[in-house]
């Protein structure tokens, strides 16, 4: 059987019939090259098709699965009882720029304290002082956000309000309400996953014929209710409503809430302090000595170098001369005879 190097060569060759070899002719081998480019692209889209296959199978049950959040914080509500209420109302700071506080008179309009949802309900027990309110308007997206804090009696009081709100906002999917002289249908939905603390209720009231939507939230801090609202369109910044929230939380709840993000499982090394020590200082284990006595300054001048040691010479210590001995005194002359 011929081979493909064969065939190539007899392929277009005028004397392929007499037996002779010649070479291919071009049409060949631009025919083999278009064969292989194509074998080229149809496996690279069947390696990209599989990976696109497989990447989706795999992102697809991820999309289903709610991972979850941090643990909502517990509140010490006994130790935050008598907490200045003011902080617990949103602030300037705490929103975009695009928010600026608005009039007075809007946020007398509307009570979220109270306010009814689904059944009609009790009025809140317990409730002493007036409310502190204030709204904030986003002129550039039509939007507007209430902030809203009562105090009660006593921290339970507060909780068995939270309480009674949540149990009625998760016992209904739907209610209707009258706005604007309009009998208007909304529903009920729960998308914010992660409440930062315990006694919190949040959920988005969407009309089912359009319209404003609103989002409120209700939680307690000692013998406070807080309370927030959004109404506007309906795809506000992911953000707007835990960062209002935990700002307040950052005020009220200081020992529970920390600007700094803690890392499970990261331990902080405490801080290593490296101290010099003196070691003409005393030792704070030792017994104190008396200071040393100061010498007193030399009143010669130091030898730039050590004196040679003398070589021993053997001297003669000269004798005294002896003293002489003093002289007898002569005999004096016998006196001369007188008339001799």
């Amino acid at each position: 059987m011929a081979s493909p190097a064969a065939d190539a060569l007899h392929e277009n060759s005028p004397t392929a019939s007499s037996g002779r070899w010649v070479a291919a002719g071009p049409s060949y081998w631009a025919k083999r090259a278009t064969l292989g480019m194509v074998r080229t692209v149809l496996l690279a889209a069947l390696v990209i098709g599989s990976g696109v296959a497989g990447g989706y199978a795999v992102s697809y049950p991820l999309k289903k699965l709610d991972l979850g959040g941090p643990d909502p914080v517990t509140l010490d509500h006994q130790a935050l009882a008598g907490v200045n209420p003011e902080l617990a109302l949103v602030r300037r700071e705490d929103l975009p720029d695009s928010f600026v506080e608005g009039e007075e008179a809007i946020s007398n309009a509307v009570t979220l304290v109270g306010a009814q949802y689904c059944v009609a309900t009790e009025p809140p027990d317990g409730q002493i002082g007036d409310r502190l309110s204030k709204v904030f308007v986003d002129q550039q997206n039509h939007a507007l956000l209430l902030s809203e804090v009562v105090r009660f009696s006593r921290p339970r009081q507060s909780k068995a309000y939270v309480d009674e709100v949540t149990r009625t906002l998760t016992g209904c999917g739907k209610f209707y309400k009258e706005q604007n002289g309009e009998r208007v249908q909304f529903q009920v939905t729960n998308p914010r996953r992660n409440p930062p603390v315990n006694d919190y209720i949040s959920r988005t009231l969407a009309p089912t014929k359009g319209g404003l939507t609103q989002i409120v939230t209700y939680f307690t801090v000692g013998d406070l209710v807080v309370a927030l609202q959004y109404a506007g369109p309906a795809n506000p910044p992911k953000s707007l409503m835990d960062d209002a929230e935990r700002e307040i939380l950052y005020r009220v709840a200081p020992e529970s809430f920390s600007r700094v993000a803690k890392v499970e499982g990261l331990k902080t090394e405490p801080t290593t302090t490296t101290t010099i020590v003196d070691p003409a200082a005393p030792s704070p284990t030792s017994s104190p000595l008396p200071p040393p006595t100061v010498a007193p300054d030399p009143t010669f001048s130091s030898p730039t170098s050590a004196p040679k040691p003398k070589k021993k010479t053997s001297t003669t210590t000269p004798k005294p001369a002896a003293t002489p001995a003093p002289a007898a005194p002569a005999e004096p002359a016998a006196p001369a005879q007188p008339g001799a």
